[in-house]
């Protein structure tokens, strides 16, 4: 059973948490509890995660000698 979780598909698994993300409305409260508006704590953070690169890292930010 460790074997399988070992081996399985990675991309596949970090998007499954995306499909379960509530969508919150812009003005509505943020529901990290800090009692601003979404758009102005929490949305920066989710639009910054979408842009994450699940591709190989280039050589540039590899770590030297590897």
């Amino acid at each position: 059973m460790l074997r399988e979780i070992f081996h399985q598909d990675t991309r596949t698994t970090l998007k499954l948490p995306n499909l379960r993300r509530q969508k919150y409305a812009r003005n509505s409260p943020c529901p990290c509890g800090s009692g601003k508006k979404y758009k102005q704590r929490c949305l920066s953070k989710v639009v910054d995660s979408k842009n994450v690169s699940l591709s190989e890292p280039s050589r540039e930010t590899s770590l030297p000698g590897a």
